[in-house]
């Protein structure tokens, strides 16, 4: 082949370029892939990898006169002849800026569809957040409508159980302790648990009583009133005649303690009356005052009269309790009787000041808590263990 068909064949590739792209230059690397696989044999076996200088060395003896090869910012160029650097470094940064430019579009671009997705995520995300809220809100609307129902359903069927009845022993069905939420067990649920389980639907016309019997506590369901009106009410049932504390107790669904504190208001206010007291065992007879009763019927005389009883009650206690030794321990009297703690420690300081009773110290290491709590701390902080009583 003439040399003048290779320069003829670059020429023809430029020429075919520049209609192409509007470009008087050709990249060496675009070249190299322009002139094919025919055009690289012909300029002596180049291949589809050949080096620039390996290019460069072939062609460059058939630029001819209208053709040159230019080096601009570190690489190779085709053009032609008569182009000069300064305008082909002007053409190639004019080509650069509008990549430049055309990137910073495209930049743009995604930005604001990265703009306009987060919108679109940031608005799915609210609208699925305030979705779920809703359905929560609802959610739980629902839970305390139907908790509503339930706790009506609750307190209906502890009035159904006690009826028109003052009271009555609370024994619930597996259903009825199902609906409670009591746990199933082989003795049946305890007085803790019933307790527990009602406690909370009781209203403002239900109260629960628990009470000893034996070693059992028993939990009974009965009509919201004061207790004085409950035991007051078991007293007239006895009509006129004479009846002692322990009918009572049997009779009411009150413990001992609470029992003994109420007998104590009912006697305060007159509508209770000692008949009996026994040095062993306490109080014994009872009765409902009646207006032959002249002598109760005066506040001043009732107060004397009561002051008398808790003397005699408090006398017969510590007999009972010192079984042959001459004294007897506070705590175990305060437990015994059962009183409030400022009627026993005003019986208690009355009694020492008339000389009455003696009080002791003791060892309280010797005491447990509980004991130590229920002793006598007088007025100037000295504290008591026992008492006894002055000789005859």
């Amino acid at each position: 082949m003439a040399t003048s068909e290779k320069t003829v064949l670059l020429e023809k590739i430029l020429a075919q370029h520049k209609v192409k792209t509007k470009k008087n230059y050709l990249q060496w690397e675009v070249l190299r892939k322009d002139l094919g696989a025919t055009g690289r044999k012909k300029f002596g076996g180049l291949t589809a990898k050949s080096s620039w200088p390996e290019l460069k060395n072939v062609i460059e003896p058939f630029l001819g006169d209208h053709l040159a090869l230019f080096e601009i910012y570190g690489d190779y160029y085709l053009a032609v002849e008569d182009t000069t650097p300064e305008e082909l470094r002007a053409e190639i940064d004019s080509e650069i800026a509008k990549i430049v430019e055309a990137k910073a579009r495209i930049a743009a671009e995604k930005a604001k569809i990265k703009d306009e997705k987060a919108k679109i995520t940031a608005a799915e995300k609210a609208r699925k957040a305030e979705e779920k809220a809703k359905i929560e809100a609802e959610k739980k609307a629902k839970v305390a409508e139907e908790k509503a129902k339930l706790d009506v359903k609750k307190s209906q069927v502890l009035k159904n159980l006690l009826g028109k009845v003052k009271y009555v022993q609370l024994e619930l069905n597996q259903e009825e302790q199902t609906l409670f939420g009591i746990k199933k067990t082989q003795k049946g649920p305890t007085a803790s648990a019933l307790e527990k389980a009602i406690s909370p639907f009781l209203g403002s016309e239900l109260m629960s009583l628990k009470k000893k019997m034996g070693r059992k506590e028993i939990i009974y369901l009965a009509k919201k009133m004061p207790l004085q009106e409950l035991v007051n009410e078991s007293c007239r049932a006895q009509g006129a005649k004479e009846f002692s504390p322990e009918k009572i107790a049997d009779d009411v669904p009150i413990d001992k303690k609470k029992l003994a504190d109420v007998f104590s208001q009912l006697l305060s206010a007159g509508q209770l009356q000692v008949t009996k007291i026994d040095e062993k065992f306490g109080i014994t007879g009872l009765k409902i005052p009646t207006p032959s009763d002249s002598h109760e019927s005066h506040p001043s005389q009732l107060t004397t009269r009561n002051s008398q009883l808790d003397d005699e009650l408090f006398h017969a206690t510590f007999e009972r309790l010192r079984q042959g030794r001459f004294y007897v321990r506070i705590c175990k009297m305060r437990r015994e009787l059962g009183w409030s703690e400022e009627r026993f420690n005003a019986l208690l300081r009355k009694l020492r000041a008339d000389g009455t009773i003696h009080l002791h110290a003791g060892d309280v290491s010797t005491m447990s808590e509980e004991d130590a709590n229920q002793s006598y701390t007088d007025e100037n902080n000295f504290f008591y263990v026992n008492l006894t009583w002055k000789e005859k």
